[in-house]
């Protein structure tokens, strides 16, 4: 106190570097006695230029921090730094970096630790990289502080401060889903770590270990790191659900059911309880027994609502609709969406909603439906083809309505190019040209069909659209060629049936009788146990112009003998007849045209 007086009474008839001395002794003696008032009044008083300002500055900076004006001591410290030479701004920075830090400046803090980085002084580089790390950590940049907390390991290995820093990096390496990093971090924490927190950090470094694991796919790893894990209580009934998991995951489906039984049994009110009875209902349901697996959804959806109660509901729709039981499947979709309308499964479900409506015969609730989700394209990653799928299923929707135009306009919007329903679409485009009348477009769409889209499943059903396209446009010859490859591919029965028989008539009316005898025949394979009437009477017909006169006679007797009144039995008595008498045959031919005289009808001749 007598020192401050002293130097108050001094002070007036000091100048230059004397009073700005005095000036610094001043405030710094009013800071020992509290005055901090005072003390800034007499530090702020020295001019920049004076020898005595950086450690006026200094001062001041430790000033305002005591009082808490952080804003203040953060400008002091930049000024201070900028009159002093790096090796003695160094300290200086590093407090700049603290007072950045506390103020939640992380960028600012980040910046100002940054020089300290690579400076000659050990132990200030390991503060500016924790320093660094710690901004980072606070400020969420986990790839900066991934980087800032690994140099900090690298540098100092045997740092007293390694546990903070690899606990540290292990948190990142977690919230960016790098699971086989965090347990890296985590093990070497246990390794290292005698503290009576060793053991829990011991479980929990074998509990990321094994979702780690299982992540990378290594289903013999993750197994034996969750059962490391579950001997610590606070693991134990997580473990045990992802034992079964990881079983599940590597397809051992009995295993994982047993599993996922055990820990029910071991944890009936455990916090897991619903994720482990909708697992245990996913396995029943890969092992072919929906019964089960229903049972086991249901009782999820009786633990309450939450995430796996949605999954359930998003499960019993589905089973439905795959059993053919479109109406309940259509409940389950609806109750998903009422109960989770911002739900994850919100979208797919309204999708098996649409699936199940268009299912259950209700076209214009399921256009609705695709209709709702052809706005939400951003939602619809969970679908193979997006948006197109989704386009085309409107399509199909249109299509069964009977609403042409509009089914045409969906189907053009599918891309050509997406694999997954690109090829449907055209096909289904070039089918709803056909019904319009464009022939032409249709005919083009379903060559693109077979020539593009080989493996889309849809060839043979393309050529013979193709054919009938062709046909309607009066082009014989390229109908012809698309009914015999329509006829030579379709694995449906009458299809293929009527493809053989169109591809026969055109071969037929083209004077190509023997190729249409062998087209009748496979008619007639196709017609077993069906009215073989019209291919045996286009046999006969095609082997009488063909000039094989006496297997045709055969054929006519054998349709007529067969169906005597009916108009292809007269007309094949007719022909038989006819067949009779250019082989000479006149007495046989006499008692056919008899047979025929007696039916009533000469009936009409035609020429196929």
């Amino acid at each position: 106190r007598l020192a401050a007086f002293e130097l108050v009474r001094r002070l007036p008839g000091l100048r230059g570097a004397e009073r700005d001395q005095a000036l610094f002794q001043l405030g710094q003696a009013r800071r020992r006695l509290g005055d901090l008032a005072g003390a800034e009044e007499a530090l702020i008083a020295i001019a920049a230029e004076s020898a005595w300002f950086p450690k006026a500055t200094a001062e001041l900076a430790e000033l305002y921090a005591i009082q808490g004006k952080t804003k203040r001591a953060i400008k002091a410290y930049q000024a201070l730094i900028r009159t002093l030479p790096e090796s003695e701004a160094r300290p200086v920075r590093l407090r700049l970096g603290e007072e950045l830090l506390a103020t939640r400046n992380y960028e600012g803090a980040i910046d100002a630790f940054r020089p300290l980085q690579e400076c000659d002084d050990a132990a200030m580089r390991e503060a500016a990289w924790y320093g660094a790390g710690w901004a980072a950590t606070r400020a969420n940049l986990h790839s900066r502080a991934v980087w800032f907390w690994h140099q900090a390991i690298r540098e100092f290995p045997t740092s007293a401060r390694i546990r903070e820093a690899r606990l540290n990096l292990a948190n990142h390496y977690l919230r960016m889903g790098k699971l086989g990093f965090a347990a890296e971090q985590l093990l070497a924490v246990r390794e290292r770590n005698d503290e009576p927190s060793a053991d829990s950090i011991a479980a929990t470094a074998e509990f990321v270990a094994a979702e780690a694991a299982v992540q990378a796919g290594d289903w013999v790893r993750a197994i034996r790191h969750y059962k490391a894990a579950g001997q610590a209580p606070r693991w134990a009934e997580a473990s045990a659900y992802g034992v079964g998991y990881t079983l599940w995951q590597a397809g051992q489906l009995a295993e994982a059911e047993d599993a996922f039984e055990v820990s029910l049994a071991a944890y009936p009110a455990g916090r897991m309880r619903a994720a482990a009875r909708y697992a245990l209902g996913r396995v029943q349901g890969d092992r072919g027994r929906p019964g089960d697996a229903r049972k086991a959804y249901l009782t999820v959806l009786g633990s309450g609502k939450g995430r796996w109660a949605e999954e359930a509901l998003f499960q019993l729709a589905g089973l439905d609709l795959a059993q053919d039981r479109p109406a309940e499947a259509m409940a389950w979709c609806r109750r998903l969406i009422g109960d989770y309308p911002t739900g994850r499964l919100a979208t797919p479900g309204l999708w098996l909603l649409a699936e199940s409506q268009l299912a259950s015969g209700a076209i214009s609730d399921a256009i609705e439906s695709y209709g709702r989700l052809a706005k939400l394209p951003e939602s619809l990653s969970f679908l193979e083809g997006r948006g197109d799928r989704v386009m085309y299923k409107l399509g199909l929707a249109y299509f069964k309505s009977g609403d042409l135009q509009s089914a045409e306009a969906a189907f053009r919007q599918v891309r050509p190019a997406v694999k997954a329903v690109g090829g449907e679409a055209r096909f289904w485009r070039a089918e709803t040209l056909y019904r319009l009348g464009r022939h032409g477009e249709a005919a083009d769409l379903f060559e693109e069909v077979i020539a593009r889209y080989p493996d889309a499943g849809k060839t043979a059903e393309a050529a013979y659209g193709l054919g009938w396209a062709e046909l309607r446009r009066g082009r014989r010859g390229p109908a012809m060629w698309a009914f015999k490859q329509a006829a030579e591919k379709l694995l449906d029965a009458p299809m293929k049936r009527d493809a053989y028989q169109r591809l026969a008539l055109l071969q037929l009316d083209a004077g190509s009788y023997r190729e249409a005898q062998e087209a009748l025949k496979q008619v007639l394979k196709l017609d077993e146990g069906g009215d073989p009437t019209e291919g045996a009477f286009y046999l006969a017909w095609s082997q009488m112009r063909a000039g094989d006169l006496e297997d045709a006679g055969r054929g006519f007797a054998a349709l007529a003998d067969r169906s005597p009144l009916s108009q292809r039995g007269r007309q094949a008595r007719n022909y038989q007849g006819q067949v009779l008498l250019r082989l000479g045959k006149f007495a046989e031919a006499g008692r056919a045209f008899e047979a025929l005289a007696a039916a009533g009808d000469w009936g009409e001749e035609l020429d196929p």
